[in-house]
């Protein structure tokens, strides 16, 4: 792999993404000239590896959405064909349909990392899992391997898509468990006490995620809990209208937020919270199915969460006895009777075989043992 140029392709930035962040350190650090282009102009990383490609915005309309996709795929070619690759790793349907178009004319293997149901989203409508399932149909032949970060999303890819190859299962596990005590960071930077409890959400603030919920109940959270959102999302502002107004119904800032920290110092703010929160909503299979980086991020930092029942949520959190599942909505008086009947030391213990149990060591062998496979091939052939 030593010298070999790979590419992630990703629709959105992914400076904050942990899932990509890992798999590109593990090959870089395997030898790999790895770089990153992103389909979008508004990035935020500064770097010589990491290339935006500008999307016009020429409306929301079907044609201005097609022309634009097309100028997009264009540029995107076109920059492509300058750098001569080795291997594409594509984040999403549209990063696949760009490399599917970039293997046919300057060759090279495509990783697809389907980490995600992309049909069955928070915003899929008819039209589009139309529209994607023709990517994943004409694309079928070009691909050559897949990642999934999970037996559901991988076993049901294997029966939407028979055409592909099996899928590797490459967790969300974080690279490192945190191996020092908290050093009170989170609780500083919100001008809380020692003494008050945090529980934490952390992650995008998006549709289904049952933020907007949560936050209107938080009034009914115990004396001494703050419930803290940590991230980013278009969800954001309104948000916190709704917290500024329960903060002044609860006579209390029982609401606040962070901005999103570095992915390498995640786990040292993690650490501060008393509960870490997965408060999703039934809805989409992208949500049943889904494992989340904020799943393994938790106890890797050995704080038990406090989830909602979908299926793959409840099957790890029970399986190593790390938190506690309730039914929907996630609610602030669920919560503190969650918090007055769990004894929260039996799960942290939980948290610690499950940060031993599903390290990142193993999916970092498999991804490397995948990429090695397809580019001894592709020199052999």
């Amino acid at each position: 792999m030593r010298g070999k140029k790979i590419v992630f392709i990703s629709e959105e930035c992914l400076d904050l993404n942990g899932r990509y962040l890992k798999c590109a350190t593990e090959l870089a650090e395997a030898g790999a000239n790895v770089q990153t282009l992103v389909l979008t102009d508004s990035g935020r990383k500064d770097s010589p590896n990491w290339h935006y490609i500008r999307r016009p915005n020429w409306g929301v309309g079907e044609l201005g959405s097609t022309l634009s996709y097309r100028v997009l795929k264009r540029r995107a070619q076109k920059f492509l064909k300058t750098q001569k690759y080795d291997a594409y790793h594509a984040m999403d349907y549209v990063s696949l349909d760009v490399a599917a178009h970039a293997k046919e004319r300057l060759a090279g293997k495509i990783i697809f990392d389907a980490c995600e149901i992309f049909t069955e989203t928070a915003f899929s409508t008819p039209a589009l899992k139309n529209y994607v399932q023709k990517i994943f149909d004409r694309s079928a032949q070009s691909i050559d391997a897949v990642l999934t970060p999970n037996t559901y999303l991988r076993d049901y890819y294997t029966k939407l898509c028979p055409h592909w190859p099996r899928a590797q299962i490459i967790t969300n596990a974080p690279k490192f468990n945190l191996e020092q005590p908290y050093d009170g960071r989170m609780h500083r930077a919100l001008g809380l006490e020692s003494t008050e409890k945090i529980l934490l959400y952390h992650g995008a603030f998006s549709a289904l995620r049952g933020l907007q919920g949560l936050i209107d109940t938080a009034s009914a959270l115990p004396e001494r809990h703050t419930l803290v959102l940590m991230g980013y999302g278009a969800l954001e502002a309104e948000l916190k209208i709704r917290a500024k107004h329960v903060n002044k119904e609860a006579r209390r800032q029982v609401v606040q937020f962070l901005d999103p920290v570095p992915n390498n110092d995640l786990l040292l703010w993690i650490s501060g919270a008393h509960y870490g929160l997965i408060p999703y909503e039934n809805g989409p299979l992208n949500h049943s199915y889904c494992t989340p980086n904020k799943l393994y991020e938790y106890p890797a930092a050995g704080v038990p969460i406090l989830a909602t029942n979908l299926p793959t949520l409840s099957d790890i959190i029970n399986r190593y006895n790390i938190g506690v599942i309730m039914d929907f909505p996630m609610t602030g008086s669920k919560i503190k009777l969650s918090v007055q009947k769990q004894e929260r030391s039996l799960l942290a213990k939980g948290c610690e075989s499950m940060a031993l149990a599903e390290a990142w060591t193993a999916n970092a062998v498999r991804l490397k043992q995948t990429y090695q496979s397809l580019l001894t091939k592709s020199v052999d052939a």
